[in-house]
């Protein structure tokens, strides 16, 4: 931070660090485990490209995947992270539910929640949306920078919807 005189001011206040944890399926439908572990993925990536903001390493938050009684301050002092990003997607008939949440982790109070309802006709792009207003949105939160340029398809590196599905239905199967 810069002083009235351009000097730089030493503050105590470590950047702020975020956890991705992968999101919990909701869903009833192992076969939607995909969706939700990619929905965390992109997240992640897209939170990366966010000035200002640490991203703890995914490998670190896939230790709490498909676990729900996760206690969020020991994951704070476990991965030195100042937040968590958890959510759960749910996938119902022709409708997608994804809610998000950031829970500061020494006060385990929540900072941010969202829930966003769409169409699961193209679930790509829905998860695509979702994390650009999730990125979009949690830099205010944490007081850091903005979010970099992200490309049309922030959560993944293509634009081909069959592509990227066809990728995380691999990914989980490969974990598994």
């Amino acid at each position: 931070m810069l002083g009235a005189a351009g000097l730089r001011l030493v503050t105590d206040d470590p950047p702020p660090a975020v956890a991705v944890i992968p999101f919990v399926n909701l869903s009833g439908d192992d076969a939607d485990e995909y969706l939700a572990d990619g929905m965390a993925e992109g997240l992640a990536t897209a939170l990366g490209k966010v000035s200002g903001i640490r991203v703890a390493s995914r490998t670190l938050g896939y230790r709490y995947r498909r676990r729900r009684d996760v206690d969020l301050q020991a994951v704070g002092r476990e991965l030195s992270v100042t937040h968590v990003l958890v959510g759960s997607v749910r996938r119902a008939g022709g409708r997608l539910r994804v809610s998000a949440q950031l829970v500061d982790t020494k006060e385990n109070r929540e900072v941010w929640t969202r829930s966003y309802d769409r169409d699961a006709a193209d679930a790509f792009a829905v998860q695509d949306e979702i994390t650009r207003l999730v990125a979009s949105a949690l830099p205010r939160e944490l007081g850091a920078g903005t979010p970099a340029d992200l490309p049309a398809s922030a959560s993944s590196g293509t634009s081909d919807a069959d592509a990227y599905d066809l990728y995380l239905r691999g990914r989980d199967l490969l974990e598994r």
